[in-house]
This record gives C-alpha cells, structure tokens and sequence, in this order.
C-alpha cells in the first residue's frame, strides 16, 4: 500500500512538497485533481523539472518531489494529490 505524505494545507499557487513510501515498488502517475478536473503541474524531482502535465510517470519504493506552477484554486477548495490509489486531500489557503 502507497503511502502519500504532504501538507495539510497550502498556499493557492504556491510550491509544496510531496513523498511517497511503499513496501513494494510502484509505478504509476503521480496527479492533482480539483474536483473532478485534473490540475496541470509541473514536477521538480531535484535532479530534474519535468514539463507542466496533468499527470507524471513516478516509479520505486519511495520518492520526495516538489510540486510547483499548479495554478490558483480558490482559497477554501480543497484538491486531492492521486498517486497508485492512494489520496491525501490538501486544503487551499
């Protein structure tokens, strides 16, 4: 089972980061969703920035990864970080 690890609240369009552990390893995409929109984002794993996507290919047993560029929700909303089934709901400030 994924374990999704973030902050409870963030700052509407503001960087955040994001881990994952798991006893196996996965792959899959790491996404942002808005309801039932998907939130393109742009994804810096330290040695690398990926491109603004909806979704990026994330694979191994665990992984730290700054979220950055996911636009302005509007504060009081509420987006869920998706990653291999696993969900962690973030509060938008």
């Amino acid at each position: 089972m994924v374990e999704l690890i973030a902050p409870k609240t963030v700052v509407s369009g503001e960087p955040f980061s994001v881990s994952f552990t798991s006893p196996t390893r996965v792959a899959g995409r790491l996404r942002l969703t808005l309801g039932k929109d998907a939130l393109p984002f742009v994804l810096d794993r330290g040695d690398r920035v990926e491109e603004r996507s909806a979704g990026h290919r994330v694979r191994g047993r665990r992984g730290t990864f700054r979220i950055t560029d996911w636009g302005t929700p509007p504060a009081g909303s509420e987006v869920v970080l998706r990653f291999e089934g696993a969900k962690l709901w973030i509060t938008v400030t």
